[in-house]
């Protein structure tokens, strides 16, 4: 198969089962949501390796490569680029519109959103299945990057390293997690000689943000552009009343 009809058949398998999955599970309440996204996740992974005839089972499969020009660790760096760009200009473009609002709604109180007609099932259901389709893609992408998979890529400690790149990035923005995802990847390669350590570093980090900076490094960098803009400059206009429009109001008053 082609590595683009493959990508194009990863996002609308991984949107078919966030759909699947969100159906039930967006019924249930923020722990218990967890909770059956886990169990789901963890049933996966199960069937990944007892299904040996289509995954390869703990032996895994190997991923084709991208034809030229994307073939080269540089030409793959422009793709992944590129799509990445696509994804966020798309999630930018929700956010800022009436399904932004409505998803602000239902982040602070979902009984206020359905007072005021939000259909909240179905807005986390349509979002549900956005980010099923992405993190399918992204799948796609990274199996071909790493030009074989197994099950056990793809371990609970990914999941986990995905939430906490949120909670350090700060919710309900977009820099913030880019940023704090991009500190965290990059975090394991300049602490390399305590690779031991690599668990008790992100411990920290996660910690001197939840203490420090609960809205998350996203909010520091929007902190500091602000500060770097030129401040506007607000005129002043003196209010001057208008006397003899209002005598003549007061006659008129009078009058009738």
């Amino acid at each position: 198969m082609h590595p683009a009809l493959a990508i194009v058949l990863a996002g609308a398998v991984g949107g078919a089962s966030g759909f699947v999955l969100g159906l039930p599970s967006l019924r249930l309440p923020g722990f218990y949501f967890a909770m059956s996204t886990l169990a789901c996740s963890l049933i996966v992974g199960e069937l990944a390796l007892a299904k040996q005839g289509l995954t390869g089972g703990g032996i895994g499969i190997a991923v084709p490569s991208f034809p030229a020009p994307f073939d080269t660790p540089r030409g793959t760096y422009w793709l992944i680029l590129l799509i990445g760009s696509v994804v966020t200009w798309l999630t930018w473009n929700v956010a800022r519109l009436m399904w932004g609002r409505a998803m602000i709604a239902v982040r602070d109180s979902e009984v206020t959103a359905k007072a005021v007609g939000v259909p909240v099932l179905r807005l986390k259901l349509t979002v549900f299945v956005f980010s099923g389709v992405t993190a399918g893609v992204a799948g796609a992408l990274f199996g071909s990057l790493q030009s074989y998979i197994t099950p056990d890529t793809f371990v609970f400690e990914m999941g986990l390293f995905f939430f906490v790149c949120i909670i350090v990035g700060g919710r309900g923005g977009i820099v913030g997690p880019l940023v704090s995802t991009i500190v965290l990847t990059a975090l394991p390669e300049v602490a390399a000689p305590l690779a031991k350590l690599g668990n008790l570093l992100y411990g920290f980090l996660l910690l001197a943000v939840v203490l420090l900076v609960p809205e998350g490094l996203g909010r520091l960098f929007e902190v500091a552009v602000s500060r770097m803009k030129a401040p506007r400059r607000l005129e002043s206009k003196p209010i001057v009343p208008e006397l003899d429009r209002l005598a003549a109001a007061i006659k008129v008053g009078r009058s009738s």
